[in-house]
């Protein structure tokens, strides 16, 4: 069963991306330029990964996981 991500009201989150290992999901927040790192634990729950990943263009649209 999948699960949605909650990342926050106004951040836009428009796409998400996993890495091949399952361990890792990224979410690109478009309207505000950043995004979302997360640590796809064993039972399936997120945990959010600190740190700052912003200073993307506005407005970006596509997320590439590897």
């Amino acid at each position: 069963m999948a699960q949605a991500v909650a990342v926050g009201t106004g951040q836009g989150p428009i796409d998400m991306a996993l890495t091949p290992s399952g361990r890792f999901l990224y979410v690109l927040n478009s309207a505000s330029g950043t995004i979302g790192d997360y640590v796809v634990n064993l039972d399936g729950t997120l945990t959010s990964i600190p740190g700052s990943n912003s200073g993307l263009p506005l407005g970006a649209n596509g997320l590439l996981a590897r």
